[in-house]
């Protein structure tokens, strides 16, 4: 039923990317009459008997592809920017409204984009969401020009091995040669994976698996491999982990979220509870977990339903009601044992799903 599910929004939402772009154009510039072209990225744009264009544009980001459409006046100044669609994380994208990026580039000619200082800096902590949103603003007046920018957002050939990379690294290690770690040294093992999941992979390097980009892998939105190596990285630790071993790696060694809860519940005291309900409680999660993954999906933007409480906890940004959500499971951690891995952690649920695929592919011998 779940692989119908996906298989069935999967479907949807391919149709509904292959519909015009004319009616969400219609949406963000309702005070134009709009109307296509030959060219699927470009639409005439009139207002006061005065004729514009609108340029759609689009580059990869950080999650996934984002779409911009450019409002370009007669005399070809960008007058007006929107975003179409992206499958940016929340609090990446919160950068980006935050910092008014857009408007950086607003009343400019297209000509200042074949200028070398024409490159805004990138936001802090939004490299490539801000990086994804420029490249899209050069393919969309790329279109009206005929030209390529000299200009462009770092682009990097080399695979980048940073503190991020290494600390995934020594984290899977741990957990795939637990089992030969002697006891007397496990605890201080624990200790210093616990210390690394959070200041390396959480609070500096701010790198944390969630349903956007479970998502986007679905959708076949694979990124160039360079520039994402950790994603690939944490994808073969994952993947290895359950072929291997059956073992859920991501979730027991690496997630700094969880390893934050490992600390609050040493603090408090916290315990399993509430096992009497276990089971209702996980069919809650996994229901909650597909439903956000197929919605996502069908809309194309996967980061939309992310409910997860990561960007709270270590990049502090997020709406209300993720702040509230990420105070009640930080008291809640610190009476009951892993509250959010167990019963909340979209997460948790699709790396345990493909357990399950593995386990009827690959039985365990009796």
């Amino acid at each position: 039923m779940t692989l119908l599910i996906i298989i069935v929004a999967v479907i949807i939402g391919v149709k509904k990317e292959e519909q015009d772009y004319l009616s969400r154009l219609n949406a963000a510039f309702s005070d134009f009459d709009i109307s296509s072209t030959s060219d699927i990225y470009k639409y005439k744009a009139s207002k006061n008997n005065v004729e514009s264009f609108i340029l759609l544009g689009e580059s990869r980001g950080y999650n996934g592809n984002i779409l911009i459409a450019v409002l370009i006046d007669e005399n070809e100044e960008l007058k007006r920017i929107k975003i179409l669609k992206h499958s940016e994380t929340y609090s990446f994208y919160k950068k980006i409204e935050n910092k008014k990026y857009l408007d950086t580039f607003l009343n400019k000619s297209i000509s200042d984009f074949y200028q070398d200082d024409s490159v805004p800096d990138a936001i802090s902590g939004a490299t490539y969401t801000s990086g994804g949103v420029y490249n899209a603003m050069i393919n969309a007046s790329g279109l009206l020009s005929g030209k390529q920018s000299k200009a462009s957002i770092d682009k990097k050939t080399k695979i980048n091995i940073g503190l991020p990379e290494l600390c995934l690294i020594l984290l899977y290690l741990m957990g795939f040669f637990n089992y030969l770690i002697l006891a007397k040294h496990r605890n201080l093992v624990r200790w210093l994976s616990i210390f690394i999941s959070i200041i390396g992979l959480g609070f500096i390097g701010k790198k944390l698996l969630t349903i956007a980009n479970i998502g986007s892998f679905i959708m076949g939105d694979f990124p160039d491999f360079q520039s994402f190596f950790f994603w690939y990285l944490l994808l073969a630790g994952i993947l290895m982990g359950i072929i291997l071993g059956n073992k859920n790696h991501y979730c027991n060694w690496v997630c700094p979220f969880g390893r934050i809860q490992d600390l609050l519940a040493l603090i408090g005291g916290g315990k399993p509870r509430f096992l009497k309900y276990r089971k209702i409680f996980i069919k809650i999660q996994n229901i909650a977990a597909l439903l956000a993954i197929a919605s996502g999906i069908i809309y194309r933007n996967p980061a939309m339903t992310s409910y997860e409480v990561f960007s709270g906890m270590f990049a502090f940004t997020g709406s209300g009601i993720l702040f509230i959500s990420l105070g009640i499971f930080i008291v809640l951690s610190l009476f009951i044992k892993n509250p959010w891995c167990n019963y909340a952690c979209p997460v948790k649920p699709s790396i345990n799903y493909l357990r399950r695929i593995r386990k009827i592919l690959l039985p365990e011998p009796k």
